[in-house]
């Protein structure tokens, strides 16, 4: 049996291919084909149907971000997994990951929906602070998304270049949920408008947008004091820089989660 993989090269450990050979003791191997990120993963899923023709059958597993599963699920890219409720990894989730991976035909979450996808791994938004560096000029380290409307941070602050990111802060520096919809947002009361003059605000105290980690760098090369992006990248920063401490806001922040689907016409499917 040959199990055909597409994903990013970060999504799949080093050891991974070999340890599966070794439990299917000789009877699979992997066949990966790594990419260098997930808009490769996509172009390379959706490819053939926007050339008209069907989804290409031989990838058998598929990895994406949960935030590209609905679109996938909608365009017919992927199909529900089969008999995923009666897997062991699936009686091992919590409520909130079955109702993530639970949709319908148009990719929303429902509880009548299908399973398609099996989250593989998973973090959050977070914050991250040069304590040192901002107590010599007064400052203590921020702890919730309003804190980085402060002046004294204006243009000592580096995000993840990802309009999430810059969306999740601004919805958080209003008191919205960092995840809120268009309709969620309406219904708090906020104005677009007020939405919108919230991130022109951020994006002028943000000194970088990092893009490839370079929000990190800037942290650590003492450009910013402030850096605010996914936890996988931020964790190791503090475990290498001195000084450098982590923050969920308090109100609350994003969670991110990376997926195993099966693309439309797997064979294995």
């Amino acid at each position: 049996m040959v199990l055909r993989v597409l994903a990013p090269q970060t999504l799949v450990p080093g050891d991974w291919v070999s340890d599966f050979s070794a439990a299917m003791e000789g009877m699979g191997v992997v066949a990966l084909k790594p990419m260098k990120g997930y808009k490769e993963v996509w172009d390379e899923l959706a490819g053939t149907q926007a050339k008209g023709r069907k989804v290409s059958t031989n990838v058998d597993c598929v990895g994406l971000p949960d935030t590209w599963l609905q679109p996938a699920i909608a365009r017919g890219l992927l199909q529900p997994i089969p008999a995923a409720r009666r897997h062991r990894w699936w009686s091992l989730l919590s409520a909130d990951w079955r109702r993530l991976v639970t949709r319908d035909d148009a990719g929303l979450q429902s509880p009548y929906g299908e399973v398609y996808a099996c989250p593989s791994s998973w973090g959050t938004l977070l914050m991250a602070s040069h304590g040192p560096r901002l107590r010599r000029k007064g400052l203590q380290p921020p702890r919730d998304w309003v804190d980085l409307l402060d002046p004294a941070l204006g243009g000592r602050i580096a995000l993840d270049d990802s309009p999430r990111v810059l969306l999740a802060a601004a919805l958080g520096t209003l008191g919205l949920d960092p995840g809120a919809t268009a309709a969620d947002v309406a219904r708090c009361g906020v104005r677009a408008g007020d939405l919108r003059a919230r991130v022109r605000r951020l994006r002028a105290a943000t000194r970088v947008f990092g893009k490839d980690g370079a929000h990190v760098r800037a942290l650590e090369g003492g450009d910013v004091d402030v850096a605010v992006g996914w936890g996988d990248a931020l964790v190791g920063t503090a475990q290498r820089s001195t000084g450098v401490v982590l923050s969920a806001p308090a109100s609350g922040t994003l969670l991110w989660a990376d997926l195993w689907a099966v693309p439309r016409g797997a064979q294995g499917g």
